[in-house]
């Protein structure tokens, strides 16, 4: 009994580390805009999501949903709902995501 209680934790944790974060209520409605479309909206600020995964089942289509929604998520914490990616470099060996972005709030 102590042996399956301590597996059930173990994939518990397992699966904490390997799942994508949802998005926020306000994440949704946070859309990426090319830059061509920026010019008419306001400038908020820079946005970056950095992430160690310590997983050890990861692929690279895991990592960019990590990083497309870490980065939705933390534009949406600024009050602003579109960005420009400017930068999104996930390593699947490394188990790093980094993405940035112009955050900007548009009509």
């Amino acid at each position: 009994m102590k042996a399956l209680s301590l597996i059930l934790i173990l994939f518990a944790c397992l699966g904490a580390c390997v799942s994508v974060p949802p998005l926020t209520e306000r994440a949704k409605t946070v859309r990426e805009i090319p830059s061509s479309l920026a010019k008419d909206c306001k400038f908020i600020k820079m946005v970056e999501f950095n992430h160690r995964t310590f997983a050890l089942s990861r692929n690279s289509n895991s990592m960019t949903a990590l990083g497309n929604a870490g980065i939705q998520n933390a534009v949406a914490e600024t009050g602003a709902n579109a960005f420009v990616l400017v930068g999104n470099d996930s390593n699947a060996f490394t188990e790093t995501v980094d993405y940035k972005a112009e955050a900007y709030r548009c009509p």
